[in-house]
């Protein structure tokens, strides 16, 4: 009996076995894959930015006792640098932001020689600009760390143009300090999550003033118009 028993033991210990090892073998699910983060534009921002500045000046130069006016545009062109401060807010893939920046031209004018004034005699007549700054709003489209966006406001910048006599030293300068608008478009890059850079174009009009000077032997009138184009290039720190 008892090895009939035994037998009996080791036969079911047998197909249990057997039936153990039909048994498809359990596996633990692959850990899930967490996505890095999206990259966040929101926050404050300082950078530093240079490019190149195309500009042009255009008025009706004359003398405002007289009644002939010799129409000129002058072309000054340039290196723009200075820097730029902005906070930016962001939802979803569309960012919104504030700017201000100020930067210093350096060669940014040129003379346009033998502008006849009126009918009598031709003069040299020259035109410049020494800093620009613009405070404007922003609004773009974020995929991860590239931005696109627009941007416009108000826009600063000085005018200065000169008066001689063909061939001689000036005998006039005007400055005018102005207000007027801006309109640009870009795009930034996210290097990391701290260094921004960027590439933009942007087109300013600071519209005309008019000026007299009635002094004896210099009555000069003008009404200079000015208006710009830009392109920038800039790197920025965010700050967080």
């Amino acid at each position: 009996m008892q090895r009939l028993i035994l037998s009996f033991a080791l036969l079911l210990s047998f197909a249990g076995g057997a039936a153990a090892a039909d048994l498809p073998t359990y596996k633990a699910p692959p850990a899930p894959v967490v996505p890095p983060p999206t990259f966040s534009w929101a926050g404050p921002y300082v950078g530093v930015q240079t490019g190149g500045e195309w500009g042009s000046i255009s008025g009706p130069f004359g003398n405002s006792t007289l009644t002939g006016f010799g129409p000129y545009t002058v072309d000054p062109s340039g290196v723009l640098f200075g820097g730029y401060v902005g906070y930016n807010w962001q939802w979803q893939s569309l960012v919104f932001g504030v700017e201000g920046d100020l930067n210093g031209a350096i060669g940014a004018k040129t003379t346009k020689d033998n502008v006849l004034w009126d009918g009598l005699a031709f003069y040299d007549i020259g035109g410049e600009q020494t800093w620009t700054a613009d405070a404007r709003l922003r609004a773009g489209y974020a995929i991860d760390r590239l931005l696109l966006y627009f941007a416009g406001g108000l826009a600063f910048g000085d005018v200065r143009t000169t008066y001689a006599n063909a061939g001689l030293a000036p005998y006039y300068t005007e400055t005018t300090n102005r207000t007027g608008w801006t309109l640009g478009v870009g795009g930034e890059y996210a290097f990391t999550n701290s260094i921004v850079g960027r590439v933009e174009y942007r087109y300013t009009d600071l519209g005309s003033k008019a000026f007299n000077n009635a002094a004896i032997g210099i009555n000069t009138y003008d009404d200079p118009k000015f208006t710009s184009n830009a392109v920038l290039v800039g790197l920025s720190y965010k700050l967080w």
